[in-house]
């Protein structure tokens, strides 16, 4: 079985995913759903999908450009007989999940060549992922805290910015045309609970599908950044993404 997972906006393919403080550094996904799994006698390949999401950047990389290169990359570790029938589980982040759905329509849209990758997707965990866009206000502020890339000379990259405001155009078509074909997989959504800084940055309503297969839970103590990093002492924290992963391998194994 293989587990994906990809970051959000200005997120980093290992940093997202770790706590990193002053304590401890904590990559759940390296450093617990390993052995987590492993209690079930379960072996799972782990990737982290990396792309550049930076607000400020050279990088002129759209949702589009994004979901294609993670289906190639899917492709490039899927070669040998043995590793194309692998169930998939996606694990996506904010802008994330953008990527993911869109990746999924695409791949649906030449079946010929991803034919066998999207038989073996069997579930999506969205965590914090704005389904119908982001609250404006936060997106608002974020140029003033990029000035010190300005002054490098970085170009602004507003694509994914405009693609995550609240019912965007983007937002609105990928949500549409993925959830009529999403019928067949679990979905499991978590939600943010606290505010960063002043602002709920995807409120229960955006970052929800409302599908029939669709479980969405309110993850205790987490903002939009914190939803996706767990320290080795959260436990109780941890203990619903855990179980939700294992929920959805356990499926995807079809045990």
């Amino acid at each position: 079985l293989s587990i994906v997972a990809v970051h959000g906006l200005m997120g980093h393919w290992e940093n997202t995913w770790n706590a990193g403080n002053s304590h401890e550094d904590a990559m759940f996904l390296r450093d617990r759903v390993p052995a987590d799994l492993s209690r079930n006698r379960i072996r799972a390949r782990i990737f982290s999908y990396g792309y550049d999401s930076a607000v400020f950047s050279r990088s002129v990389v759209t949702i589009d450009q994004a979901a294609d290169m993670l289906l190639e990359r899917l492709l490039g570790k899927r070669k040998k007989p043995e590793e194309k029938c692998r169930p998939i589980i996606f694990i996506a982040h904010s802008l994330g999940g953008l990527v993911v759905k869109q990746a999924m329509i695409q791949a649906w849209s030449h079946s010929q060549r991803y034919n066998e990758l999207l038989d073996s997707v069997k579930g999506c965990l969205f965590l914090g992922v704005p389904h119908g866009g982001a609250d404006s206000a936060y997106w608002a502020n974020l140029p003033a805290q990029m000035i010190p890339y300005v002054t490098l000379g970085l170009r602004g990259n507003p694509r994914f910015l405009r693609s995550l405001e609240s019912k965007s155009a983007d937002c609105v078509r990928i949500s549409r045309d993925f959830v009529h074909r999403a019928v067949s997989l679990r979905i499991r959504t978590f939600y943010e609970t606290e505010k960063l800084g002043t602002i709920i940055v995807v409120d229960r309503s955006s970052a929800t599908l409302n599908l029939p297969n669709e479980v969405a839970v309110p993850l205790d103590g987490s903002n939009h950044v914190t939803i996706c990093k767990f320290s080795a002492s959260e436990n109780q924290r941890y203990e619903p993404i855990k179980d939700a992963i294992e929920e959805l391998v356990i499926a995807g194994l079809g045990r």
